[in-house]
């Protein structure tokens, strides 16, 4: 997609439209999140430059990909396309039911509207970006030595998987 084929997902509060972004990190396993996020769009204000919102459905919607990990895990680090540094994963669990969706969203500067263009949407709670990000912050860190991706639910790099901590 380039900026003449923009894809509108919806509207938030104030009438402000969400464009899909060309290379979304959208999570599109999950049949009907396109669904989801036009849902919760309308429950959102545009007023900050980036804004990341969770919503509690009240009923479940998916399976959540970022489990809690104990001492026990085995854990590993891998390269997932389009990211910058190695994710945290665990071999030995399973995704898990959740009624929240998240998004991030981003005010989009190209341009002369008042548009927002959609950088993620998954299936479970907000959490911080990963330690590599450059918007980390400690808790960044902190949340993912202690939480991790389920392995084998997204796609990750061909060798780049390593049990050393990048971290």
């Amino acid at each position: 997609m380039n900026t003449k084929s923009k894809v509108l997902i919806g509207k938030m509060t104030n009438d402000t439209p969400v464009f899909e972004r060309y290379h979304s990190h959208v999570h599109t396993e999950y049949d009907g999140i396109y669904q989801l996020i036009a849902q919760i769009l309308p429950h959102i204000e545009s007023t900050e430059e980036f804004i990341e919102y969770s919503h509690d459905f009240g009923f479940v919607v998916g399976k959540s990909i970022c489990v809690e990990t104990t001492a026990d895990d085995d854990i590993v680090f891998a390269k997932r396309p389009k990211r910058q540094g190695l994710t945290r994963f665990v071999k030995n669990r399973a995704a898990r039911p959740t009624s929240f969706l998240t998004v991030v969203l981003k005010r989009d500067q190209y341009t002369e509207n008042e548009e927002y263009l959609l950088i993620t949407a998954y299936v479970g709670e907000k959490a911080p970006p990963e330690p590599w990000d450059k918007s980390a912050n400690s808790f960044s860190k902190e949340f993912w030595s202690t939480h991790a991706l389920v392995w084998g639910s997204v796609e990750v790099i061909a060798e780049t998987e390593t049990k050393k901590s990048p971290w």
